[in-house]
């Protein structure tokens, strides 16, 4: 449930407002501190101003960014002293006396433990109109820069900058900005958790992940905006299990040492498990900065296979099929799923390979086969019809985009491309090898996938787009596993994280050389060693304790 707080003519109906003014003149050196410092609602949110009264600007006449980025913040706190969770959004207030486009005003609102971003003021969320003769905000505008949650007790520190884009020219010195802090607060329920997470018991990992993050709406929409480099949040989003919390954005607290490994956690799926990203071999469970690129590898390398819609499968049926179930059957492994289980032998053949597997996950690595149009099946050089399939749609084209980390229905039982290892409630209990040993078990399980679109989006890429600035981006080109399309312009591609941190699927073609990380999941009761000061960090990574 969500109540809109709302201050209408001294009437408080469970509502926060508060308003830091300052005027802005052309080529002066002032902003002079207006309104109320301080408001109180409903007897606990709050809003208090730190700091000194007035702006000071370096310069009052357009400045570059680097010049603008370290002028003295306004600085203020917000405060929830409820005894529930409060959503609070943001920005600034556009006042009457304003005769300056927001277009050409560079403005950044950020905590002072993040680095500043930089944006012109109307790119921001706005939430009224502008006149239809002057083009400039109502009187009553709102840019909304930031969207925070707050538990109950929570405190949070901002600053607010804003200075002439350095490309503006000819403005009167008459001209004025004059704008006010606007924070609204909307009293609701913290977002229901995955089984296993608040109630995690103490000295597990799913216990420290609680304590180490709030759960927070992104600032950017995934899929259609990178990230802000300042950007680092752990949201929420429905899987096949249930609501799971996924990482977003330049990460810092989401290392991880297992298994004499180094990894990233990528999201916490809805019944618990930790999916966890490959980042490298660790010494003494410290991690680096740099991940350790595994590969190359072609997805699909096998000449019979490359050419067809089968080949963007991590398995595959009849290459020669001349229908979609046949063409697209769990049968044979794919050139990257044959090296990811070599790996996986590798990296848990030890003594002690039974303590690391025993906290394996066996859940959903989703290679989603589903078609958006086409036949799904076909040689290119044979076939008159495209294909396209459901994770292409997914992510492109970048204004309609919505990834998902539900993996969609395919096939006659649903579960074609839902791979698990043993698993077949949710999945397809396909990703095992019969064991040729005498007297051993009948399979070799593999409890192992790779990153989808899906979740490399949600963690900050975007199709063709560059951005350095997210957890994921490795300078390097990897693959994921997700489908893209077949064209009949002789290409086969699957998705892939390019060396800019771009999402890439027309050029994604699956006979090319790429490389690869690894993903694992860890089972909801894992727990951490005993060694201080664990925080997630690269330098004090979070450390599994096996037995």
């Amino acid at each position: 449930m969500k109540k809109r707080i709302i201050i209408m003519s001294g009437i408080i109906v469970f509502m926060l407002v508060a308003y830091i003014g300052f005027s802005y003149a052309l080529f002066t050196k002032s902003k002079e501190q207006e309104g109320i410092n301080q408001i109180t609602t409903y007897n606990c949110l709050n809003i208090s101003i730190n700091g000194e009264e007035e702006l000071n600007l370096t310069n009052a006449y357009p400045i570059k960014d680097e010049e603008g980025v370290l002028q003295t913040p306004y600085t203020f706190t917000i405060t929830n002293n409820c005894n529930h969770y409060v959503g609070v959004d943001i920005g600034v207030e556009y006042l009457e006396e304003s005769t300056i486009s927001p277009s050409i005003i560079k403005a950044t609102l950020n905590k002072p433990s993040e680095g500043i971003m930089p944006q012109i003021l109307s790119s921001y969320n706005l939430v009224q109109a502008t006149d239809s003769e002057t083009g400039l905000p109502t009187e009553t505008a709102k840019y909304i820069m930031v969207h925070e949650g707050l538990p109950a007790g929570d405190s949070q520190t901002f600053e607010y900058r804003m200075w002439l884009d350095y490309s503006v020219e000819n403005l009167s010195t008459s001209d004025k900005l004059k704008v006010k802090i606007v924070a609204i607060g909307t009293v609701q329920s913290e977002e229901e958790a995955p089984k296993n997470w608040w109630s995690a018991e103490e000295g597990t990992l799913l216990a420290a992940l609680r304590d180490n993050n709030s759960v927070r709406k992104p600032l950017t929409t995934p899929g259609r905006q990178t990230n802000l480099p300042t950007e680092s949040v752990l949201a929420s989003a429905e899987d096949d299990y249930g609501t799971s919390y996924y990482y977003r954005g330049n990460v810092e607290n989401n290392y991880l040492a297992f298994a004499n490994k180094c990894w990233r956690i990528v999201r916490i799926t809805g019944n618990g498990a930790i999916k966890l990203f490959y980042w490298g071999e660790s010494t003494n469970n410290r991690c680096s900065n740099i991940a350790n690129l595994l590969g190359g590898s072609a997805f699909n390398g096998n000449a019979d296979v490359y050419q067809t819609a089968s080949g963007v499968g991590l398995m595959y049926g009849d290459a020669a099929a001349t229908n979609y179930l046949d063409a697209q059957a769990n049968i044979h492994d794919s050139t990257i799923l044959t090296n990811l289980k070599a790996w996986y032998d590798t990296a848990f053949d030890t003594a002690n390979t039974s303590d690391y597997t025993d906290l394996l996950a066996d859940v959903i690595w989703c290679g989603d086969k589903s078609l958006d149009s086409g036949p799904g099946y076909g040689n290119y050089n044979d076939n008159y019809s495209n294909t396209f399939f459901n994770a292409r749609k997914r992510v492109y084209p970048i204004s309609a985009a919505f990834p998902s980390l539900i993996c969609p229905n395919a096939g006659t039982d649903g579960k074609i491309s839902k791979y698990t290892a043993k698993d077949t409630i949710y999945g397809n209990g396909m990703l095992k090898t019969k064991n040729e040993n005498a007297g051993s078990a009948e399979y070799k399980y593999y409890k192992v996938g790779l990153i989808t679109s899906d979740e490399s989006t949600l963690a900050g890429s975007i199709y063709n787009t560059s951005n350095k600035n997210y957890y994921l981006y490795t300078n390097s080109n990897y693959w994921t596993m997700s489908p893209c399309n077949m064209l009949i312009i002789k290409e086969v591609n699957v998705w892939y994280v390019g060396l800019n941190g771009n999402l890439g699927g027309d050029t994604g073609r699956v006979e090319l050389l790429r490389g690869f990380f690894p993903m694992i999941a860890l089972i909801p009761s894992t727990v951490l060693t005993n060694t201080p000061n664990q925080d997630g960090t690269m330098e004090h990574p979070f450390e599994i304790s096996v037995n």
